[in-house]
């Protein structure tokens, strides 16, 4: 099956009461902000870096902010129960009570002395019901239109006849709001894109969407606007497909011919049904560093690590290497670029002579130059920057998320 769709459910530890002398101050603080429904306080105690499993780190903020805001009873801590070291600081464990309900909570504190993590929020996973076409059991292939160095691929949204966008640096599908502005939808708040914050992120109730690779039915799916992404590309489309639906596969595209293959995969990667995959002439194994593959590069005397992004219409660099590339770089323009919020900002781009990715040389190829470090922030990604179309155009590829491994034929 190539299409994946688990909704998020939320679940709170919905806890009462006072704190304990003990504690450590940010977990009181924490705590106070719990019981006073306010998210602003918790984020002074909060790192940016803040996990809750199973959402997505891009919207981890939207999720707090709506249960901080909405929950209706209080914490009660009844005992610390003392600490131990952790990966990434300090774990702290603290007894807690709802009612007549008591279990052990944790809070991890980092270095920096900011709350990163804790059991607090509990997520579960629910498989909204899906209809899949059998054919995608094995082996699915089908054309798609190349505009403006964006893939776009035919579907069908509540009976009308769609495109959606093909960007696998989006780690969960996106309805485009612009497009379809009815009122089954609830407002979340605030995500993070390549131009700063984006507001009108909502979840909207779909009753049916297609697209060559699966079926969605009945379930809420994330919207946010994206006009301005409409009009720098002149045309309508109705959201984005992310690395959430293409997961499950193994994705081949060919840009030469304008077709994408679809490989259904096992649980440790490997092709099912007996599909047969052309014999590539180089494996790359890259990093999945959250839903976005990471590559080791080099330009010139330059060790970077890159990403793989099928929604990037340039590559792209992190502004702070502009100065340091000198000669190995030509035709220096201004130019814009579009973010992940589809707002356009200002950037430089140039040409860049040449380009090692996984020791293979890749000859001139031209990048945008853009501040980088609020998307390596929100993705936690150790990635300097992007390898979008300039790249993955010049040959067919396949990228297998469950091996790990970037195929060029």
């Amino acid at each position: 099956m190539c299409t994946k769709r688990f909704g998020l459910l939320l679940l709170t530890v919905l806890l009462t009461g006072s704190v304990l002398a003990e504690i450590p101050q940010q977990i009181s603080k924490f705590i106070d902000a719990w019981n006073a429904n306010s998210y602003a306080l918790a984020k002074q105690v909060i790192s940016p870096a803040y996990t809750v499993k199973g959402v997505p780190q891009d919207y981890v903020s939207q999720v707090l902010e709506q249960v901080f805001s909405t929950h209706g009873t209080k914490i009660e801590i009844v005992k610390y129960l003392g600490e131990e070291k952790h990966y990434f600081g300090t774990l702290h464990r603290v007894l807690a009570r709802q009612n007549e309900n008591e279990r052990e909570i944790t809070f991890v504190i980092d270095k920096k002395g900011d709350i990163y993590e804790s059991n607090i929020f509990q997520v579960e996973t629910r498989r909204d019901r899906i209809e899949q076409n059998e054919a995608l059991a094995q082996h699915i292939s089908f054309d798609f239109e190349l505009y403006e160095r964006m893939i776009l691929i035919e579907g069908e949204l509540d009976g009308e006849k769609v495109q959606f966008i093909l960007d696998s640096g989006a780690p969960i599908f996106v309805l485009n709001s612009h497009f379809d502005q009815t009122d089954n939808r609830m407002t979340l708040g605030l995500a993070t894109g390549v131009g700063g914050s984006v507001s009108s992120m909502d979840a909207k109730l779909i009753g049916h969407l297609s697209w060559p690779g699966g079926e969605y039915r009945d379930t809420e799916l994330m919207s946010m606007d994206l006009s301005e992404l409409e009009k720098e590309l002149g045309k309508p489309f109705a959201g984005l497909i992310s690395y959430q639906e293409l997961e499950p596969c193994e994705v081949f595209v060919d840009y030469s011919q304008r077709k994408i293959h679809l490989y259904a995969l096992d649980e440790s990667g490997e092709v099912v049904g007996g599909g047969k995959m052309p014999k590539p002439k180089q494996q790359m194994p890259f990093k999945l560093e959250g839903h976005i593959p990471v590559l080791p590069c080099r330009i010139g005397d330059m060790e970077l690590r890159l990403g793989l992004d099928t929604g990037a219409q340039s590559n792209l660099l992190d502004l702070s290497h502009f100065e340091k590339l000198g000669k190995l770089i030509s035709g220096v323009e201004t130019d814009t670029l579009m973010g992940a919020d589809s707002r356009m900002i200002e950037t430089k781009s140039a040409e860049i002579k040449a380009t090692k990715v996984s020791g293979k040389k890749y000859g001139k190829m031209r990048y945008a130059f853009s501040n980088f470090g609020h998307i390596r922030d929100a993705y936690r990604l150790s990635a300097e920057g992007l390898l979008g179309y300039p790249f993955l155009s010049q040959k067919p590829f396949s990228i297998n998320y469950r091996k790990k491994v970037l195929k060029i034929y």
